[in-house]
C-alpha cells in the first residue's frame, strides 16, 4: 500500500494482479483501500466480478463502502449487477439503500419498479424515498406517473421528496410534465424544487418559445439564485 490512509494530495496509478485487488477489498481494514480496490475490480465489468463487488457490498461493515460499490454496480450494467442492488435496497443504513437505488437508475428498465416502490414510505430517511423517485422516472413507465404526482404532496426536509419527484415526472415526460415545470418554477414555490424545474426546462425547451420566455421572465426573480439558474438554463437551451 501507497499512503494507505491517503493523506497526500498526488494522482496515482497502482498495477497489481487481481488476486491482490480481492484481497485488499475482502481483508483491508481501510475502507479509502477497499473502495480503491473495488473501483479497479469493477472495471473488469464481467459478471463474475459483479458477483464479487456485490458480496462484498451487502457484508461490509462500513456503509460509505456499500455506497461505493452500488455505485460502481449500476455502472457495470449486467444482470448480475442488478439482482445485487435490488438485494442492495435492504441495506441497514439509508445513504447504503439510497445508492443502491441511484444505481438502478442506470438501468432504466420498468422491471424495477415493483423492487424499489415499498421505498418510497422508508421512515428512516427522507433521501430515500427522493431517489426512488428519481429512479421510477428514468424507467419511462407512464403507468407511474399518478404515483410520481402524488409523491409532489409530500412535505420533507428542504422539500428534497416533493423536489425529486418533479425530476422523476420530468424524466418521465409526461404530457403535463411541461406545465408542472413551468408551475413549480414560478416565485413563492420551495427553493429546491424551483432549481429541479428550472434545470429540466432546459432539458426539454430546445424549439419551444413559451419555455424560453418562461425562462428569460426568472432572470429577472427575486432571488438571486434563481436568476443565476435561469440565465445557465438558457444557456444550455443555446
Amino acid at each position: 500500500l501507497v499512503d494507505p490512509d491517503n493523506t497526500l494530495l498526488k494522482i496515482i496509478e497502482i498495477v497489481i494482479s487481481y488476486p491482490l485487488w480481492l484481497y485488499q477489498l475482502e481483508n483491508d481494514s481501510n475502507a479509502v483501500v477497499r473502495i480503491a480496490a473495488a473501483t479497479e475490480m469493477s472495471k473488469y465489468g464481467t459478471q463474475k466480478d459483479a458477483e464479487t463487488l456485490g458480496k462484498v457490498m451487502l457484508k461490509d461493515k462500513f456503509w460509505g463502502v456499500q455506497a461505493e460499490i452500488a455505485t460502481l454496480l449500476g455502472q457495470m450494467r449486467n444482470q448480475t449487477a442488478l439482482e445485487y442492488l435490488i438485494k442492495g435496497l435492504s441495506l441497514k443504513h439509508p445513504a447504503a439503500r439510497r445508492a443502491a437505488v441511484a444505481a438502478l437508475g442506470e438501468f432504466k428498465d420498468p422491471k424495477i419498479i415493483k423492487e424499489i416502490k415499498p421505498l418510497l414510505d422508508d421512515k428512516n430517511s427522507y433521501l430515500v424515498p427522493a431517489e426512488v423517485c428519481r429512479t421510477l422516472g428514468k424507467t419511462k413507465d407512464l403507468s407511474i406517473e399518478p404515483l410520481l404526482n402524488s409523491m409532489l404532496k409530500r412535505d420533507s426536509w428542504l422539500d428534497a421528496i416533493r423536489a425529486a419527484a418533479l425530476d422523476g415526472l420530468a424524466q418521465l415526460r409526461g404530457k403535463e410534465a411541461i406545465e408542472l415545470l413551468k408551475k413549480y418554477s414560478e416565485y413563492g414555490n420551495e427553493e429546491r424544487p424551483r432549481f429541479v424545474a428550472i434545470r429540466n426546462l432546459a432539458a426539454l425547451g430546445k424549439g419551444r418559445k413559451d419555455i424560453l420566455d418562461t425562462l428569460i421572465g426568472l432572470t429577472e426573480d427575486k432571488f438571486t439564485l434563481v436568476q443565476i439558474a435561469a440565465a445557465e438554463a438558457l444557456g444550455d437551451l443555446k
